[in-house]
């Protein structure tokens, strides 16, 4: 025993970087116990009330130590290399226990008080390399102790020492004794965060949005908006006829054009726009059969509509949903198309072709600003978010917005006015997000007496009771995956997030 309080004695001499005047001697068996010590303290460094003891990790953590004293004992002088090993092993067992104890302080410390991601990775990157440096000198303090190292000498030997159990530790395939999820995720060794590394590139690469060939795209979109205008059917005379407009205006998310699939669908069950739509959609599986939406086109459709329909008398709808700013709804398509379809540039191409009776529902963030510019008494204008907010939902695995899903998919129905939907699927939103903890996004709906009046005679139910919306929740298991269409295919649920600009209240008639 009174050996091994040598070596304690001269450890705690070489954490303040002092070298022992009588260094102590110690046996194979003397070394043989302070690795059992070892073994022991890695192996409890991993432990926890939800871990499980691994008989494979506790293989490994020998095996680890073992070849990281066999490096040490390469770098060693002969002369008394048991005693220096057992001693290079008790500081540094000493020297990592302090620094564990300094991690579990600072992450108690940032678990009770908030600050910014890059203080706390700069101190977790100061404390290892106080570590280092701390370990580095008390290691050229042992080795001095033993072998008589001259202070620089001692330094450079030290350092090799570190560099050879550094080695070792990467090098050697690791797992902890005790086992746990957290554990189970990390990358513990080389191997494992090469692997670990691997994978991830190769996640980005698949993740990485498909680049169409711009100008062969391009030189295809007058067919396919003359072929896509053709089937536009005539205006029935006598009659009020709805046509529609649907922009899905960003490639990288297939939630956009599941959207407006679905959306469409619904308007289909109480407005008669069947044989009257006009799909624009930047999605990479759709640019060889259905036109891109680019704001040529979208001029080209509105033209074209304006040319069909009885002005006075029929309502063109425009849906659009895409990822949103204070400049409008993205469009983009990577190879092609990078840009915004501006509130004002909507409102100009409306009004340059004279389309007086016009719904417009955007279903983006800060989606607000199109409010204003939109709004008069013969328009009904729906947004996602008002101008200063996000909304939500815009994931690949949703089929729906939250907004889409709300109105759309769960509110709008022959029985049940546009206001009234609009009013439930407000309420709604307002619960998801309030269950998500998130900001509100606070849709708005503007709607305009004198369309409302008309769109009476064929929605049918203005002025019934409302009924109480479905309380449910957004669906967030796994959803099919969507394929490409030529026809308007089903849906299921989803919505987005982005920035947006001030407006002062218009004159007519708002929901906020």
């Amino acid at each position: 025993m009174r050996k091994h309080w040598e070596l304690v004695k001269t450890a705690l001499r070489a954490l303040v970087w002092r070298a022992a005047s009588n260094p102590p001697t110690t046996s194979l068996a003397g070394l043989a116990v302070w690795t059992a010590v070892a073994i022991v303290f890695f192996a409890f460094e991993s432990y926890s009330t939800d871990a499980r003891f691994s008989e494979y990790g506790l293989g490994l953590t020998l095996g680890e130590l073992l070849l990281s004293m066999a490096l040490t004992a390469l770098v060693l002088r002969p002369d008394r290399r048991v005693a220096a090993m057992a001693a290079l092993l008790v500081t540094s067992l000493f020297v990592t226990a302090i620094y564990l104890l300094l991690t579990a302080g600072q992450n108690l410390l940032f678990a009770t008080i908030s600050a910014p991601s890059w203080v706390v990775g700069s101190i977790s990157y100061a404390e290892f390399g106080l570590y280092v440096v701390w370990l580095t000198g008390a290691y050229a303090a042992v080795l001095r102790s033993f072998h008589g190292d001259m202070r620089w000498r001692g330094w450079g030997r030290a350092g090799a020492v570190f560099a050879v159990q550094l080695v070792a530790l990467l090098a050697f395939p690791n797992l902890p004794v005790f086992s746990s999820q957290d554990s189970a995720d990390k990358a513990v060794n080389l191997w494992e965060y090469a692997r670990t590394h691997l994978s991830r590139q190769q996640a980005e690469v698949a993740e990485r949005p498909k680049r169409v060939d711009g100008a062969r795209v391009e030189l295809a979109q007058p067919a396919l908006m003359e072929e896509a205008l053709a089937r536009l059917a005539p205006h029935g005379r006598g009659e009020t006829d709805v046509y529609a407009i649907g922009i899905a205006g960003y490639a990288e998310q297939d939630v956009f054009i599941k959207e407006l699939d679905g959306a469409l669908v619904a308007l289909n069950t109480v407005l008669p726009v069947r044989n009257r739509t006009i799909r624009l959609i930047n999605h990479v599986d759709t640019v060889e059969h259905t036109p891109v939406a680019l704001r040529a086109n979208f001029a080209a459709a509105v033209r074209a509509i304006a040319r069909a329909m009885n002005k006075e008398d029929d309502v063109l709808l425009l849906f659009m949903t895409s990822h949103g700013s204070s400049d409008g709804i993205a469009l983009s398509l990577p190879g092609l198309i990078n840009t915004d379809l501006a509130p004002d540039d909507v409102a100009a191409v409306l009004d340059r072709e004279g389309i007086k009776n016009r719904i417009v529902v955007v279903s983006a963030c800060y989606s607000g600003v199109f409010v204003k510019p939109l709004a008069n008494d013969d328009t009904i204008v729906l947004t996602a978010a008002d101008e200063k907010s996000t909304s939500f939902g815009c994931s690949n695995e949703r089929e729906w917005t939250y907004f889409g899903d709300a109105f759309f998919n769960q509110n709008l129905r022959p029985d049940v006015s546009i206001e009234e939907a609009f009013l439930n699927a407000k309420v709604l939103i307002g619960q998801w997000e309030a269950r998500d903890g998130v900001t509100p996004s606070n849709p708005q709906g503007h709607f305009g007496p004198a369309l409302m009046a008309r769109l009476a005679r064929i929605y049918g139910s203005r002025g019934k009771q409302a009924p109480q919306h479905r309380s449910g929740l957004p669906r967030e298991g796994p959803i099919r995956a969507w394929k490409p269409r030529a026809v308007v295919p089903g849906a299921t649920r989803s919505r987005s997030r982005c920035r947006r600009n001030r407006w002062r209240p218009c004159p007519h008639r708002e929901i906020s």
